[in-house]
């Protein structure tokens, strides 16, 4: 968020600033995958290659900058987040090898240099991005394949590098495992609001992994998208996923039990698998995005680019190699060049990303939102009845059309049919939170005369219900229905429920807790009927710190009630 501010103070708030300082992220990443690669070259060189290490790292890095597949991660603003995680990952990576090689001549600094360093960078990372938490899983890849053949001359050295490894790989594993084990519950709780649950998204895993290694060696554009959330769930096991499963798990053990004849090989493998570790394994995330593939990509790119010296190796003629790198690095440039000119235009992005995901309902709804934007209501609404027509489990595409219908009169009794049912049997997820959300401000701000109050609160009570639902939702359906009946000033049923809203939110996120008061005494304040606020709040907190001791409520929960 600190660099979101710092795009729009300096550069304004405008899509071109974003992009362009996600731009230069990318190269100052590309940088730093130089650096490393350069130390490690230098070090550690790549067997039967004739390429200087200088050139080998640039070819990779080059293989890495220019692929296709990072325009979505790099051009899309939000995730900024990604190209920071891997900013930092990437420099603690360089300052744990600086540290490794100093280990045997200056151990005082290795020390200095690997614990401040590194403990930094994977700080600065994790607030960026949990993807940081893997950085020790690379460390630890370094010292497999390349750092564990240094010999150690003297006991102070041999010293220092077990502090460092102890510190900085051993350590941080065990805790996270430990982490893990015991967190077990509420890390899988997210299935209770998806459509597959632990088991399906392993299984489906295996086919994201395979889909994603062919977007990076066949980059073709078409088949690149924002969104592949219209991906197959895979719910059986079949011949094709188990041999996705025997290839992958014969790539790792062949690439440890190799590690020293094929070393980059092995270290390519470990590294592509590390990167997915966190979120294409048992974490109840979205099945498919292609931004987890940003530093995955370098596994693939070091294959092609120690792939390309060998066949200067075998082969004396050089100009046989330059064709090949070449025709590589334009292919890839030109494919990115295609794909970012698509993505300058918004219309035309959309138009590309349907023609190949027809039944994306990501992709449809984001036309809903721009058409809905440029005030096109009528074909925003013939978007949402495609997404209707989809076997979708949610209810947010018949509340989007109570939204575009709200000055149309009373809206067909079965769109608010289906909506109930939807609310009631479905799941409850962010998209059909967040329309919820759209259609309460919708009704405080614009007015929906088509949507009356009794029929709001119906669609809410039938949401509060269910409890298909995934982490923050319970918070989101809680803090929706107090705020509309702050808006009715109906004070009784504000009490009665905002208990219940503020020990879903602290649970799930502060920040939203703290929105909910301000909101609530923001209608009050409107209404004039702030003593009846601050009662039902002052009852809601002590309410909550007599069911839930020893728990501190933050301050503001109960700081000074508007006068």
């Amino acid at each position: 968020m600190m660099t979101f501010a710092l795009t729009r103070h300096f550069g304004g708030d405008t899509p071109t600033a974003y992009k362009y300082q996600n731009v230069l992220l990318h190269l100052v990443n590309g940088l730093l995958v130089f650096w490393l690669f350069l130390i490690l070259f230098s070090t550690f060189p790549a067997q039967n290659s004739r390429l200087p290490p200088i050139w080998l790292s640039l070819l990779i890095t080059s293989i890495w900058l220019l692929h296709p597949l990072h325009v979505s991660t790099v051009l899309y603003a939000v995730q900024r987040l990604v190209l920071l995680s891997s900013l930092f990952s990437l420099a603690a990576l360089l300052v744990y090898a600086k540290a490794r090689l100093l280990a045997q001549d200056s151990p005082t600094l290795a020390i200095i240099l690997g614990l401040s360093g590194v403990a930094l960078f994977t700080a600065l990372g994790l607030v960026s991005k949990e993807n940081a938490v893997l950085i020790p899983l690379y460390l630890l890849a370094l010292e497999i394949f390349f750092f564990s053949r240094i010999g150690t001359s003297n006991n102070r050295s041999r010293l220092t590098v077990r502090l460092l490894t102890m510190s900085l790989i051993g350590l941080p594993l065990a805790l996270g495992c430990y982490y893990v084990v015991s967190h077990w519950s509420s890390l899988t709780q997210g299935y209770i609001g998806r459509e597959f649950d632990l088991y399906d998204r392993i299984l489906t895993q295996t086919h994201v992994i395979g889909m994603y290694l062919q977007l990076i060696f066949i980059p073709i554009p078409k088949h690149m998208s924002l969104f592949h959330d219209n991906f197959p769930i895979i719910r059986e096991v079949h011949p094709v996923t188990v041999a996705l499963v025997f290839s992958y798990l014969s790539s790792v053990v062949l690439a440890f039990f190799f590690r020293r004849r094929a070393a980059w090989l092995g270290f390519a493998i470990a590294w592509f698998f590390i990167s997915h570790l966190l979120e294409s394994t048992f974490i109840p995330l979205e099945l498919v995005f292609e931004h987890r593939n940003y530093l995955a990509v370098l596994g693939p790119a070091i294959v092609l680019g120690v792939a390309a010296s060998y066949l200067l190796n075998v082969s004396s003629k050089r100009l046989s190699f330059g064709l090949v790198t070449f025709s590589l690095l334009a292919l890839l440039a030109f494919n990115t060049y295609a794909r970012a000119n698509i993505w300058s235009n918004f219309d035309l992005l959309m138009q590309t990303e349907l023609e190949e995901n027809p039944t994306s309902v990501r992709i449809l709804s984001g036309i809903v939102a721009h058409k809905s934007r440029q005030g096109k209501n009528d074909e925003a609404l013939e978007y949402v009845r495609k997404i209707q027509q989809l076997p979708s489990p949610e209810a947010a595409p018949f509340i989007a059309e109570l939204i575009l219908r709200c000055d149309k009169g009373k809206p067909d009794d079965a769109v608010l049919r289906k909506a109930r049912e939807r609310l009631s049997a479905g799941i409850i997820g962010p998209f059909t939170g967040n329309m919820l959300f759209d259609l309460f401000r919708r009704r405080i701000s614009a007015g929906c005369p088509s949507v009356s109050d009794p029929d709001f609160q119906t669609l809410l009570r039938t949401a509060l219900q269910n409890q298909k639902h995934g982490p923050g939702m319970a918070c989101a359906i809680n803090s929706i229905y107090v705020q509309h009946n702050a808006y009715l000033s109906d004070w009784d049923k504000v009490a009665m429920r905002l208990p219940v809203a503020l020990s879903e939110c602290l649970n799930f996120r502060t920040h939203d807790s703290r929105v909910l008061l301000e909101n609530i005494r923001t209608f009050a304040e409107a209404n004039g009927t702030l003593p009846a606020a601050n009662s039902a709040i002052t009852n809601a907190t002590t309410t909550l710190e007599a069911n839930a001791p020893p728990k501190k409520l933050p301050d503001w929960v109960s700081a000074e009630p508007l006068r």
